[in-house]
């Protein structure tokens, strides 16, 4: 082998060592990326999800705790939770605060808004949910059944 040969052949190993770091570096760079964007996108659906939840804790303080007839904040939480709720959560809702017969009591709605942002699988029941309740307010009905 002569000395130009054997030049060549080093520079193309070098070439071939330079390329492969090149790439694994890129691959490393783009996985640590890629790891990192999940992350961050957990974060703002987590992020997102506890704003709903919220809202729908709000709109409960709200209603049982209403002063008067003004109830213009009441209004735009059930309007934005109509925005975003699947269609039977609306209406149990809505139920709810109609005092409808046979509809849930605000510990089951909490638990089934809970269910659909969390997933299925949450092991939270209604009796794990608190309250208090105002003795001068009624009208947050919170029974186990009605009508």
């Amino acid at each position: 082998m002569t000395p130009t040969e054997i030049a060549a052949i080093v520079l193309g190993f070098g070439v071939i060592q330079a390329l492969l770091a090149w790439w694994i570096q890129a691959r490393l760079s783009a996985s640590i990326k890629h790891e990192y964007d999940r992350k961050l996108e957990d974060i703002k659906r987590d992020h997102e999800r506890r704003q709903k939840a919220a809202v729908v804790a709000e709109l409960m303080a709200e209603w049982t705790h209403v002063k008067g007839n003004d109830t213009k904040r009441l209004n735009q939480l059930l309007w934005e939770l109509s925005l975003y709720l699947p269609s039977e959560l609306v209406r149990d809702v809505k139920s709810m605060l109609a005092k409808t017969p046979g509809s849930k009591t605000a510990p089951q709605v909490l638990v089934k808004v809970r269910d659909h942002l969390l997933g299925d699988s949450d092991p939270i029941t209604e009796e794990d949910i608190a309250h208090v309740h105002h003795p001068m307010n009624t009208s947050m009905v919170s029974e186990k059944s009605r009508g």
